[in-house]
């Protein structure tokens, strides 16, 4: 990284502390999101992370979805064959189930991965090289329920300006899980070997 580089993400994280400072609120409104760094939510993670392979995490299944829906489809196939009358829209609501809603259901995509080299998110779709990642963060927000987001701050090359990111983690990973993960891959040597 160059030196003018340097020095404008050192202003990027200056200005980035400054827009994170709590605003004063009234004590009708909900408390202003706060901001902790990766690395201070890590240390509430004492088990290992292996780094010999890169870290996955997915979209949560909604099971308790997917039951109802299977329900519904086993109810309706049971009533037909009693019946032993097929209609087309009965054959219609069988197909748009099994073809169209099941199959949502079932996608459990990858949402974050970290390897050892960068960092690859949904939103982004595309590979953040660790020497790009600037800042990362996880906001927790409390609202009417407690909600916590992965914020990365991160330069890009192709553009030349900083970005920012945020994914929910709600079902898909713990913050200190996810916190711990990316501590360990960011200082993890690039030989392969298992951090803890």
């Amino acid at each position: 990284m160059n030196q003018v580089l340097k020095e404008r993400v050192l202003e990027y994280i200056e200005s980035i502390k400054a827009q994170n400072l709590p605003v004063e609120k009234t004590w009708w409104q909900h408390p202003p999101p706060v901001y902790y760094d990766t690395k201070d939510y890590a240390t509430n993670y004492d088990k290992p992370i292996d780094t010999s392979e890169p870290a996955i995490f997915k979209k949560p299944k909604k099971e308790w979805l997917i039951i109802s829906v299977m329900v519904v489809v086993t109810s309706v196939l049971i009533y037909l064959l009693s019946k032993k009358d097929f209609s087309f829209l009965q054959l219609l609501l069988l197909s748009v189930l099994l073809l169209l809603v099941l199959p949502r259901l079932l996608d459990n995509k990858a949402m974050i991965r970290i390897s050892q080299d960068e960092i690859w998110l949904y939103k982004e779709d595309k590979e953040i090289p660790w020497e790009h990642v600037v800042l990362t963060h996880i906001k927790e927000v409390r609202e009417e329920d407690l909600s916590y987001f992965f914020v990365i701050h991160y330069y890009d090359e192709e553009y030349d300006y900083f970005n920012k990111t945020e994914i929910e983690l709600k079902g898909m990973v713990e913050p200190a899980v996810l916190s711990a993960t990316i501590e360990a891959f960011r200082r993890s040597p690039k030989d392969g070997k298992s951090a803890a």
